[in-house]
């Protein structure tokens, strides 16, 4: 959460500009995984990926008072947003948790994908600070668990690989960036 403070203030400060529908996905399925994991027995350990949801839920408030979200939606953006509502209401259909775990996996997962294309196309448009916390927080989870299982575990180990990406992006494209200017 503390690494969504510096998002959340470049949101409002018009310096970052959050992609709203990767946000509003990670928000839904952040918080399904993590209601799962507590629901199967994750205890604290769930605590992390629940506190992980409450970062989209504001970004995505404050980027509709601020209007500097990015909410130009494309082909891309409908059919991941599609998507993603169809694996949320999978597991809300059939309410099974290891369907639930991965319905969330894949929802968040997809969710990236618009967050990817904007962060290549124009990495300065993104604070990395939440993604980096987001692949230490994966750690607290597997450090306070008491139930492995993949219930417990598949989500934080999935964003930990999530975060990564996003953070390589940026950086790489950075890097590329002022190589070429």
């Amino acid at each position: 959460m503390f690494a969504g403070y510096f998002y959340i203030r470049d949101t409002i400060n018009g310096k970052t500009k959050p992609n709203l529908v990767s946000w509003f996905i990670w928000f839904l399925a952040t918080t399904i995984a993590g209601t799962v994991s507590l629901v199967k027995g994750g205890g604290i350990s769930a605590l992390p990926i629940l506190m992980a949801g409450f970062t989209p839920f504001a970004i995505i408030l404050i980027s509709f008072w601020k209007k500097n979200g990015y909410w130009k939606l494309g082909l891309l953006d409908y059919f991941c947003l599609t998507f993603a509502l169809v694996a949320v209401l999978s597991w809300v259909l059939l309410k099974e948790g290891t369907i639930a775990t991965i319905c969330a996996i894949l929802a968040d997962l997809i969710a990236f994908i618009p967050t990817f294309v904007k962060s290549w196309k124009d990495p300065d448009s993104e604070n990395i600070w939440p993604y980096c916390s987001g692949i230490f927080n994966p750690f607290l989870t597997l450090a306070t668990i008491s139930v492995f299982s993949f219930n417990t575990i598949g989500f934080a180990v999935y964003l930990f690989f999530g975060n990564l990406t996003e953070v390589l992006i940026v950086l790489v494209k950075r890097r590329l960036k002022n190589k070429i200017v």
